[in-house]
């Protein structure tokens, strides 16, 4: 049987499952019922007359939801799996559902195993231990908000933490230091690496933008406003002191590597592209807070 084919059996039972389930909660059969309607809870109803039966009644009355036509709409969504060419449905047993259930499960697999080329593999943390007692397992792993590879040195790599600052890996990842410990930072959402240099580093949290040109041993704080709230940094590669920040207070804009800031947008931005083969086209995801959704320019 082919994965499509099982595929659509196999989610045709939640369908079955639901109308088996839903017959009990049918609106009121009563004199005031349209027979389109009638003709839906018979017993073994014929979709094709009562899909003709439904556009006739609505030719000749003004639409209005109800009660019916609302479980119609369910109704036919959950049996249109099943109608045969003469209207009537013709359920698959129980049996038949599950056969092709198992099917779609173990192809599924198979095709997703074929796709993890290469596999995944976790590295770290496994397990995390009390500070009292290292015998007592404790969930206190840091969400990390921002990851930033070397490009001049790939086996370098930075990520920012929620509460818990950065940490810097000189080994591809199996062993990580914490890269800000002497520095107090809240939740760093952002951070950058230096084009050619990757002890020159860029990071921002909920007010302010760091720089480091020792690898982390030392920040400076190079921007500090409330609600700053960085999103993203963006260093210019053929021109390494132009530093682009988005963020809550907007677009801003540094040519001296991060010493002066300008301001080019007010409202929210959240996103920051350079081109790749044109440094000088930029890309950003902008609020429009009159408009009530995000733009790109």
């Amino acid at each position: 049987m082919r994965i499509s084919l099982v595929i659509a059996i196999f989610l045709g039972f939640s369908g079955f499952l639901a109308a088996q389930s839903s017959s009990d909660l049918r609106p009121l059969n009563d004199a005031a019922t349209p027979e389109w309607a009638r003709l839906m809870y018979a017993d073994n109803p014929n979709v094709k007359e009562v899909d003709s039966a439904f556009q006739a009644y609505y030719r000749q009355h003004a639409f209005e939801k109800t009660l019916h036509t609302q479980y119609y709409k369910r109704w036919r969504r959950q049996v249109d799996a099943y109608v045969q060419a003469d209207g009537r449905i013709a359920r698959p047993e129980v049996a038949t559902l599950q056969v092709a259930e198992r099917q779609y499960l173990q192809q599924r697999q198979e095709a997703e195993a074929k796709n993890l080329t290469p596999p995944w593999t976790c590295i770290s943390p496994f397990d995390t231990y009390n500070t009292e007692s290292n015998q007592i397992r404790v969930s206190w792993q840091a969400n990390v908000y921002c990851v930033d590879q070397s490009t001049s040195h790939p086996d370098i790599v930075y990520c920012g933490t929620e509460n818990g600052g950065i940490f810097k890996t000189t080994d591809k990842g199996l062993n990580w230091q914490p890269a800000s410990h002497q520095t107090l930072m809240t939740t760093v959402r952002a951070i950058k690496v230096h084009p050619s240099n990757p002890d020159i580093v860029y990071a921002g949290d909920g007010r302010k933008v760091y720089k480091t040109v020792d690898g982390g041993a030392n920040w400076a704080v190079l921007l500090d406003q409330s609600s700053l709230d960085v999103n993203d940094i963006a260093i210019r590669p053929d021109s390494t002191d132009v530093i682009l920040l988005a963020g809550g207070k907007g677009l801003h804009r540094s040519v001296d590597g991060g010493a002066n800031w300008t301001q080019l947008y007010t409202q929210v931005c959240w996103d920051i592209e350079i081109k790749p083969d044109d440094p000088q086209t930029v890309y950003i995801l902008k609020s429009n807070p009159t408009a009530k959704r995000s733009e790109f320019f």
